[in-house]
């Protein structure tokens, strides 16, 4: 053993290589075996991104393996051709981040970021509209008149912008299109993460008239409508935005690491509810070292990780009207993302070499809200 490795491990002596017993869970957690019944399931698929679901019948799924973004129909379990990859028009960039959105009933939203420009298609992925976009990491709209753009700059949390319908270019720099903007400095509960690039990224879903967000790596929910950012207060296992003051103050700080903990990976919401599936899971410095003591995580390592704090079998359920915490259901596989409907949940599942999206009825709960399970 080398002088750089013994330092190394009297560090993690320091530090600690055991990890804390987790909290105990004071609310109410139902079983998913009592309140789900698995209906269907959507196999066979490549390395999808981001999926959403329109009325039960229609699912839209951007999938890197299989060319772009497609439409599968959940009644005759049918896949359409796609999108291609490129930067012609519909076309979608490969291996970038992406949103999908239904912007009405008719209307598919994506965010290219990959190709900066949001594009719009109709319901056989046909473009309908497209615009260039620069400076923005994502966009979603809110309503069918306004959009919210989260820029790179981590002083600002959201920014919402009129949209139009005609999609005419839209320069990230052009102020004046702005309605509001949220700035994240001096607000809590983010002013102690300042800069910190955590508060860019987490998962957004459009609900009807406000987008909900959440965060990778802290237990907050926002809600984003026409008035502005309105924090969820009621998440039952708190985890704070992760703060390294060593850290410099700059726009560049580096995202937190495998040792903090993972907030919301997901949120979906139906006209009732609120759905987050949340994580909690974090890996010990000591896991990480002893899986590869060169420092340098292979690629089946570096799976094993990511399978741990990536996907998780914990829905957090809030009230829609009032974002009042409900209860935990414990779903039946472990999830990377989820979708819902007025009737259904739809979970991203990995299973070892195989990817699915698996469709639940909801047998004890959420079509009323006076009918929770007891």
């Amino acid at each position: 053993m080398n002088n750089k490795e013994i330092v190394f491990l009297v560090l993690i002596l320091i530090m600690g290589c055991g990890s804390e017993e987790p909290a105990p869970r004071d609310w109410p957690i139902h079983s998913g075996d009592d309140v789900l019944e698995h209906v269907d399931t959507v196999p066979d698929l490549g390395d999808p991104q981001d999926f959403i679901v329109l009325g039960d019948t229609t699912m839209y799924l951007v999938d890197w393996a299989i060319n772009g973004l497609h439409r599968y129909d959940l009644q005759s379990d049918s896949l359409s051709e796609g999108t291609g990859f490129g930067q012609g028009p519909g076309e979608i960039n490969r291996e970038a981040n992406y949103f999908l959105a239904s912007l009405s009933e008719t209307d598919i939203w994506l965010h290219d970021h990959g190709n900066r420009r949001i594009t719009v298609y109709n319901r056989n992925l046909e473009p309908s509209n497209q615009t260039s976009i620069s400076g923005v990491l994502r966009s979603i709209p809110v309503s069918d008149s306004t959009f919210a753009t989260v820029p790179f700059n981590g002083d600002v949390l959201a920014d919402l912008r009129p949209f139009r319908p005609d999609l005419d270019r839209i320069e990230a720099e052009d102020t004046t299109s702005t309605i509001w903007t949220y700035p994240v400095r001096n607000q809590d509960p983010f002013q102690e993460a300042g800069r910190n690039l955590a508060l860019q990224y987490g998962p957004m879903t459009a609900c009807g008239g406000e987008v909900v967000t959440a965060f990778d790596y802290a237990s907050y929910l926002a809600r984003i409508d026409t008035e502005g950012v309105h924090i969820m207060d009621s998440t039952p296992e708190h985890i704070a935005f992760p703060v390294d003051p060593d850290l410099p103050d700059e726009p560049w700080v580096r995202m937190p690491n495998w040792f903090n903990p993972r907030g919301t990976l997901d949120v979906a919401c139906n006209n009732d509810f609120i759905y987050a599936l949340f994580s909690g899971e974090s890996v010990s410095r000591s896991r990480v070292r002893t899986l590869d003591l060169s420092g340098r995580l292979t690629a089946a390592k570096r799976a094993e990780l990511r399978a741990q704090i990536e996907q998780s079998d914990r829905l957090h359920v809030y009230d829609r009207d009032d974002g009042a915490f409900l209860y935990e259901v414990q779903l039946p596989v472990k999830a990377r993302q989820v979708a819902a409907t007025e009737d259904h949940l739809y979970l991203l599942v990995h299973k070892e070499e195989d990817v699915e999206i698996a469709q639940y009825s909801w047998v004890a709960n959420p079509t009323t809200k006076n009918d929770q399970p007891s």
